[in-house]
């Protein structure tokens, strides 16, 4: 749970995904160097989903979720963490084209949410809720 949490955070921070392969460049004989920079390949992410409002009360809406899912009827994963990551909401949605979603009346400042897909695929956002 840890790495995935810190991977949507790096995801939400750089707007981008990066695969988990680490590669080094190789000389002409095919060996590595250990001075050699490592790099990792971006993958961009382009998903259609949007929230709004967003700063909220804590009902918000979420637009666009079906572009997000592989499967006719598969349910997502919706998930909402505090700054410290620890996990303050949970609920699995429909892919609906939109959606309402209220959330606890005690949740007030930043928050993170993660959507993800029976694929594994993760979408990142920030949540802010006002009193």
């Amino acid at each position: 749970m840890g790495y995935g949490l810190a991977q949507s955070l790096m995801l939400e921070l750089v707007q981008k995904r990066y695969n988990d392969s680490i590669t080094w460049p190789e000389d002409s004989a095919g060996s590595r160097n250990a001075n050699d920079p490592l790099t990792i390949e971006p993958l961009e992410v382009t998903m259609g989903i949007s929230i709004f409002p967003n700063p909220n009360n804590g009902t918000f809406t979420i637009k666009g979720l079906q572009e997000f899912s592989t499967e006719t009827k598969e349910q997502l994963n919706l998930y909402v963490f505090d700054m410290v990551g620890k996990q303050v909401f949970h609920e699995q949605v429909s892919p609906a084209e939109e959606m309402s979603i209220t959330l606890p009346k005690d949740l007030k400042g930043a928050y993170n949410m993660l959507i993800q897909n029976s694929q594994g695929t993760k979408y990142s956002t920030k949540l802010i809720l006002n009193e």
